[in-house]
């Protein structure tokens, strides 16, 4: 090597020391230590011919602490990798959660607002008072929509036609538009498990029904409402 005034230095045993980490570690062999060079590294034969034993096996255990560094750090890699993709993997499943609750709430919402509330069917407006007559009159401001008591039904100006006839009146109700209070809940009560029932088998995807039915399930018992689907 004319570098080196064209003489091997391979059997220099201080330079031989210095020059095998930084050589070996780049081409995982031992070769010219110059930067330029592209020759082929050494052969183990080769080396072995030209340094002594122990020399020999300081190369030996320099490769091998390289190869070791080497698998090291290909583990480190991998595993920065594999814990990159648990990381993504535990926020898509997050995102997925939360996504999968909103949804659920959703449903709820409208169970709970639209199906178990009592509600003028026109105004939406909330009503609680029932003094025994079953044809109602919304008593909201700009709305006075009658309806009926037994099903909930918008009549128009007069719900008392409707009530003499609907089809969910009890039938042990004595009076045509009057009726006990405990007909009354017991009459909200099917309607409301009807409604609840058909929502879920129509309007809710089969996957999610158990979530919906598992987040009403309070309200539900309050009102002694039982849902099979």
């Amino acid at each position: 090597n004319a570098e080196y005034g064209g003489q091997c230095l391979v059997g220099d045993m201080k330079f031989f020391c210095s020059l095998a980490p930084a050589t070996i570690a780049r081409r995982q062999a031992m070769s010219c230590g110059s930067a330029d060079c592209d020759a082929a590294p050494w052969t183990h034969a080769q080396l072995a011919r030209f340094v002594d034993d122990e020399l020999f096996a300081r190369y030996l255990r320099c490769l091998s602490d390289v190869r070791e560094s080497a698998l090291l750090e290909e583990v480190r890699q991998r595993a920065q990798i594999e814990k990159a993709a648990a990381v993504e993997q535990a926020r898509k499943l997050a995102r997925d959660e939360l996504a999968e609750k909103e949804a659920v709430n959703v449903y709820r919402q409208h169970i709970v607002e639209r199906l178990l509330n009592l509600a003028c069917p026109r105004c939406d407006a909330v009503f609680a008072a029932f003094d025994g007559c079953f044809a109602l009159k919304c008593s909201q401001a700009g709305c006075g929509a009658a309806f009926c008591a037994w099903c909930l039904q918008d009549c128009g100006g007069d719900a008392h036609a409707h009530v003499a006839r609907c089809e969910h009146r009890a039938a042990d109700a004595g009076d045509r538009y009057f009726a006990k209070p405990e007909q009354f809940e017991e009459s909200n009560r099917v309607r409301r498990t009807r409604l609840v029932t058909d929502y879920l088998r129509r309007s809710v995807p089969a996957p999610r029904r158990d979530a919906v039915l598992a987040s009403v399930a309070q309200e539900l018992a309050d009102l002694g409402v039982v849902v099979a689907i």
